[in-house]
Formats: C-alpha cells, sequence, structure tokens
C-alpha cells in the first residue's frame, strides 16, 4: 500500500539522515537504526535472564555513535578505551551491519586478535541480521561464511545466472598476521580487542591505506580495548597517549558510565558521581589488605581514569604499589 511505502520510505531516511524528535536531541542514521531495528542480548528485569532485545537508549551509546559520526565527518579513526561490559562489541557489530545494509558495493571489516573474537563478533552480526525487518534485510546468497558476507542474490536471466543486488561485503579475518587487511578499501574497520594484537602498530600501519584515497581518509578505522588486557600492550598504550601520529581521537568509557544500579532507564542519563564512588569504597575495602593484588586488578577491571587501565597487577617480588606510582607518575607527565 501507499502508507506502507510512505512509512519504510521514511524509516530509511531517518536509518541514513537522522532523526531529531521534537523537543529532543538529534539522533544520527547509525544510531537510530540500532535503537529501533537491532537486537542484542540483554538482561530482561522480568525474567532476570539474557535475551535478544532492543537496546536501551544510553548517553553512552549515543556518545560513541557521534563520535563514529564526527570520525566519519572530519576524516579521523577513534582508539577506544573502556571498562568491561559496556556494550562495545554489539555496537561496533552493528555499524558494520548498518554500512552493510544501507550503502551498495561498500566494504567494511572486522578484524581481532584470535579466531575466538572474530567468531564471537561474527555471530552478532548474525544475530543482528536475523532480527531485521525484512525491509532491512538484504539477502546474502552470495557469500556467508567464516571469511566474509556479501548482501545480495543470484538470478537466472535468460539462461544465464547474474548477481544482483547490493554487493556490499563485510570481511571477517584474525589478525595474528597483522597484513590481514593489506590491499582492501574499507569505509569502517574494527579492531576488536585491540590490546591483544600481538603487532597493534604495524596491523594499523599496514591496514591504513584501507581508509585513505590518496590523502584524504574516508574510512573510519576504530581500535577497541578492555582495560583488563591494556598492561600487556605497549603498542596500545603508544597509540592512545599519542594518538594524533596515527590520526586518532582518543574515546574513554569509565566503569562508572552506564552502570546498572547508577543507570537511569527512562532518560538513559549515567550517575557517574554515585557509580565512582561505589566503586572508590570497593578500593578502600581492598587497600587494607597487606596484599595488594586484589586491589590493583579492581583498579584495572573497573578503570576511572585512563591511567587506571594501565596499572600492574600481575604476580611479582617487587611493591605493586611503588611500581604503580611510578607508572602514574610517568604517564600524568608525559
Amino acid at each position: 500500500s501507499s502508507e506502507w511505502q510512505k512509512y519504510w520510505a521514511l524509516q530509511r531516511d531517518r536509518c541514513i539522515n537522522g532523526y531529531k524528535p521534537n523537543s529532543g536531541v538529534h539522533i544520527n542514521g547509525a544510531y537510530y537504526f540500532y535503537l529501533n531495528f537491532c537486537r542484542i542480548l540483554a538482561r530482561d528485569a522480568k525474567s532476570n535472564r539474557k535475551k535478544l532485545q532492543n537496546p536501551w537508549y544510553r548517553d553512552l551509546d549515543h556518545e560513541f555513535f557521534d563520535a563514529v559520526y564526527e570520525a566519519k565527518e572530519k576524516g579521523h579513526g577513534l582508539i577506544v578505551l573502556k571498562a568491561r561490559d559496556k556494550g562495545f562489541s554489539y555496537m561496533s557489530s552493528v555499524l558494520l551491519l548498518y554500512e552493510w545494509t544501507f550503502y551498495p558495493y561498500n566494504e567494511v571489516g572486522i578484524g581481532a586478535a584470535s579466531p575466538a573474537y572474530v567468531g564471537s563478533f561474527r555471530n552478532k552480526i548474525i544475530n543482528a541480521w536475523n532480527k531485521l525487518p525484512q525491509e532491512f534485510q538484504h539477502r546474502k546468497d552470495l557469500a556467508d561464511n567464516e571469511y566474509r558476507m556479501i548482501s545480495g542474490q543470484k538470478v537466472k536471466r535468460d539462461g544465464v545466472w547474474l548477481e544482483e543486488g547490493f554487493k556490499s561485503i563485510i570481511h571477517y579475518r584474525c589478525m595474528d598476521n597483522p597484513d590481514a587487511f593489506r590491499g582492501e578499501r574499507l569505509s569502517m574497520m574494527i579492531f576488536e580487542e585491540a590490546g591483544e594484537f600481538k603487532d597493534l602498530q604495524r596491523a594499523y600501519m599496514s591496514s591504513e591505506a584501507c581508509f585513505r584515497d590518496g590523502a584524504v581518509q574516508y574510512g573510519v578505522p576504530i581500535i577497541g580495548g578492555t582495560s583488563n588486557v591494556m598492561n600487556k600492550s605497549q603498542d596500545y598504550m603508544e597509540m592512545w597517549y599519542n594518538p594524533e601520529k596515527y590520526n586518532l581521537k582518543q574515546f574513554f568509557v569509565p566503569a562508572s558510565k552506564a552502570l546498572f544500579g547508577f543507570f537511569d532507564k527512562k532518560t538513559g542519563q549515567s550517575d557517574k558521581v554515585g557509580a565512582a564512588e561505589f566503586f572508590q569504597e570497593k578500593r578502600k575495602l581492598l587497600l587494607k589488605s597487606p596484599e595488594k593484588k586484589a586491589y590493583y586488578l579492581h583498579i584495572q577491571e573497573h578503570p576511572l581514569s585512563p591511567e587506571d587501565a594501565f596499572v600492574q597487577a600481575s604476580n611479582t617480588p617487587f611493591d605493586l604499589e611503588k611500581i604503580n606510582n611510578q607508572i602514574a607518575k610517568i604517564l600524568n607527565t608525559s
């Protein structure tokens, strides 16, 4: 019907150009798509079990999607340092699905440190695709395997099989080979759990041409890392503290952001002050122990500042407190 056509034309327009509700703030197209048409695994309050459902509106998510939009507009990438369980993988997987769904002949990629990470990320994309409305659910008959997903279908015309459709591609690759994406052209690439890459700088530099057309950067690399593995990666620390050398902007997600118990589901706003006090109280209790390993592990798992992510918490015969005080001095004066 004409009403059906108008409705889906309107939804497509909002997914591409964004939407500003009356007396509200602007939501860019990718975030509109994520909120309204994608399902993620989240805890259901009634059953207290996780199930596929639409994501809540959260200030953290809005800020992240806006940062990605700005990166696309201004021609730079993002380096994301975050506390655990903040939904980064879900948002990043939907960003790739969004690019694949709305822009023909468009290629994007996910690179991760291990096949397990790649597989987990791919599952998130497939789960989101499975729940899309048919009006946005491109067929993926041209390829759908552990290496890539191509939108389109094969059609027989006059006895000849032809490939039709958007022919956009999502590439899935393990970065144990840092040159895995060399030669590709990508509008977006996710470096998933980049703190665990064996050679992050080489992986990034060998992929840099994927996002560029000569001197112009048109693609968005997003280097994501969780705080509990950051102390293993000198490359990540170098890129975090010197982002301008790599044409990146920092995006930090503290443990106090979008924390259950300190998050208003009606407004989407985080109570960062209350959440930070909650973590500080826990730190005070752990600090009373003569053994400081648990204290520093807690800081690493639940960072309130970027420096928290880089503390040392491994077994060592040396004084962890002195080591981490010295690390903090160096980072704060660099």
